[in-house]
This record gives C-alpha cells, sequence and structure tokens, in this order.
C-alpha cells in the first residue's frame, strides 16, 4: 500500500542499565533477545541492532546474535560508548574506562576517538563476520570528526539525530549534549569536511522519527521550535502537551499506543518517508532500565511492540535493516542537500558544548539555522 515508505527498528544493543550501573557490565537484557526477534520475524520486522563493543566480545551476546546474523534475520552497526570500547586511559576492573565514563564521543582527543572507534569497528567484523555500514553515536552524540570517519570507513547510515531535541543539559564528561532543534525530520546527508575531495562520498542520515504535525497550529508550533527563539522551552512544554508526548517513536513508557501510532500515521504522506522506531535493548527485559523498572512496564513495552509491528504489516509497509532503507530515496530519485559545518569550538565551562553551526538546503529548505547550539 505505502510503496514509497520503509520501516526500521533500530535497538541500542548494549550492557544492562547503561545509565547508572558503572560498577559492572551485566548482559542479562540479551537474554530476552531470541524473544524480540522472534516477534520482528512474527510481523515481518527487520530489526538493527547497534552493538556497543561489550556486545562484540562477551559470550553471553555472541551466542544470542552469531546465529540470527548468520542466517541474515537482521542487521547489525556500531554504537560508541566511549566508557566501555578499549582501550582504555584508566581501566577498571569492570571493563570500564574511568576517565571518559558517559563522555560523548566529541569529547575524546583525536587520536583515542580514532583507536576506540577502530576497535569497536574491527571487533564486529571479527567478531561476525560482516562489515558494520550503520552507526549510531553513543548518547546521540554526533559530530563532524565522527561523521568524517564514518564516511571513510564507508558506511553507509548514521541515525544519531533526534529532531526537535535540545540534549545539551545532558553532562558528558564536561560538555553538554548536542541539540538537533533545528535539524530537519526528513533523511539529509552529510558531507565530509573535505567535501572537495572526489574521494569521499556523502554519509546519509536517517533521523529517529518523530511526530510531523499536519494541523496548522502544531505546525506553526514546530516551526518555532525549530528557530530556536525567545521562549522556545515553554513552547515546547506546549507542543509536548497537545501531541500527548516528546513525540519520538519510542515505545517507552511515557508514550501510549495511540500516541505510537499517531506518530507513524502522520508520516503517511505522498512523499517517501523511512520510519525509524527506535529502543534500547535493556528496555525490553524488567529492571534493566530506567524505562522497564517493573513487571507491568515492561509487559506494556511488549505490548506496544506487537501492536506497532502489526499496524506496519497491516499497511502493508515493508520493513528492512536500516542500510537499506536507503533504496526509496534512490527509486524516487530525491535527493537530500547536506548540512554544511563550520569547525567545531569547545568551552571550558562545565556546561559547554561542542558547537557546530550547519547551513542546510533540504528539499522545501526554509532559513539557515543553527543546527548546535551551546549548552552554556
Amino acid at each position: 500500500m505505502y510503496e514509497n515508505h520503509r520501516f526500521t527498528i533500530t535497538v541500542d544493543t548494549e550492557a544492562d542499565d547503561a545509565w547508572k550501573v558503572q560498577n559492572r557490565i551485566g548482559m542479562r537484557n540479551l537474554s530476552v533477545i531470541p524473544r524480540f526477534q522472534s516477534l520482528c520475524e512474527e510481523y515481518n520486522i527487520v530489526p538493527t541492532y547497534l552493538l556497543a563493543y561489550e556486545c562484540t566480545v562477551r559470550d553471553e551476546a555472541l551466542s544470542v546474535f552469531k546465529p540470527i546474523v548468520d542466517s541474515q534475520r537482521c542487521e547489525i552497526g556500531s554504537h560508541l560508548h566511549s566508557w566501555t570500547t578499549p582501550p582504555f586511559e584508566r581501566e577498571l576492573p569492570e571493563g570500564f574506562d574511568a576517565a571518559w565514563m558517559h563522555a560523548y564521543q566529541y569529547e575524546l582527543p583525536d587520536k583515542l576517538f580514532l583507536e576506540k572507534s577502530e576497535c569497536l569497528y574491527e571487533s564486529i567484523v571479527g567478531a561476525y563476520g560482516v562489515r558494520p555500514t550503520a552507526h549510531r553515536a553513543g548518547r546521540w552524540g554526533i559530530d563532524q570528526r565522527s561523521v568524517d570517519w564514518l564516511i571513510e570507513k564507508q558506511f553507509l547510515i548514521d541515525t544519531s539525530v533526534v529532531p526537535l531535541s535540545d540534549l545539551s543539559a545532558n553532562i558528558g564528561k564536561r560538555m553538554g549534549g548536542p541539540s538537533f532543534i533545528a535539524a530537519p525530520q526528513v533523511p539529509f546527508y552529510w558531507r565530509h569536511s573535505r567535501a572537495g575531495d572526489p574521494q569521499f562520498k556523502s554519509l546519509l542520515e536517517v533521523p529517529l522519527t518523530i511526530y510531523a504535525p499536519r494541523a496548522f497550529p502544531l505546525a506553526i508550533l514546530a516551526d518555532y521550535l525549530r528557530r530556536d527563539s525567545a521562549g522556545r522551552q515553554l513552547a515546547e512544554r506546549i507542543y509536548h502537551r497537545l501531541i500527548g508526548s516528546n513525540g519520538t517513536l519510542r515505545p517507552h513508557p511515557q508514550h501510549s499506543l495511540p500516541i505510537l501510532l499517531k506518530i507513524i500515521r502522520s508520516q503517511l504522506s505522498g512523499q517517501p518517508a523511512i520510519i525509524n522506531m527506535m529502543i534500547h535493548s535493556s528496555e525490553l527485559m524488567v529492571g534493566a532500565s530506567p524505562f522497564s523498572r517493573t513487571q507491568q512496564h515492561c509487559d506494556i513495552l511488549w505490548e506496544k511492540l506487537r501492536r506497532s509491528f502489526a499496524f506496519i504489516r497491516d499497511l502493508q509497509i515493508q520493513s528492512v535493516g536500516i542500510s537499506a532503507s536507503a533504496d526509496i530515496l534512490e527509486k524516487a530519485k530525491i535527493q537530500y542537500e547536506s548540512p554544511d559545518f563550520a569547525p567545531r569550538l569547545r568551552r571550558s565551562r562545565r556546561r559547554g558544548s561542542l558547537l557546530q553551526k550547519a547551513q542546510r538546503e533540504i528539499l522545501d529548505a526554509g532559513p539557515t539555522s543553527d543546527y548546535r547550539k551551546s549548552a552554556g
């Protein structure tokens, strides 16, 4: 029915409760991956597992994912957690880098970023015999340096952008998180910083799907948020109250099933669309994430997944791994222009953030906007 649409679910696949636990790398949550994979296959959903380093070396992960990968029933990609990926500057016995606990990858020195990124990449190849082509930055912390490395490693897809979201209050080591307030909701291409060099191709960004308002008042309000004008925080609260959630396609407790289905429906225009749902592997197990603290929360989440997958199947939207989702853009011969980045800047203050200004021309575009904004 919707030939110009694709559905993909991207799973941040990582240790138990990576938000808080710093004294061990627990992998209990991977014991429910076979159940999740079976649910996906029941509804012809192809999941993309974005693997943190621990999921490439621990037996608990290899025994689960190797058969699924070998049978080509999923896609696997990379998900860099700076604090669990070697080499470690200050290693704890539990397998953490105490020097970079919960740090954004853009906070790493150049050499260490390269070493950790290469380590994760090679570990995925060594463990599963496939070259990853999809990436999500840990804690959504994408930057131009990461984009350059991904392009040089011939990645096809990044999925680190959450449109209309400002994560600058979330502190890493010293910096705040990125702001995606002005980020486009549709896929776009990142250019390499040496864009004039013909050897460097572009990298397709497939943002997390968020609610696309059609009603005039909501559309005006969403446009106001993208401009990052005075009073944005109040406007953001009003916007979220009106749509009933923060608008992201995630099946956690804050989103009711009707909200999830409303977000999916908002993508069903004539324009080609990649519907990108996300979840953490740890959310699938009770007690392994902040979102599934009780059995009731966990049961509701599984039911939301089942009903969402059934909705996608009933709409006859094809599900693919995220790297294969770009085919609809190629078939429709749609070209999405890349943001054009200024050099990265840093601030020494505790709540400093990476600063990047991007000028974009995308589809019907709109005014040039600040793609990232200071957290300080």
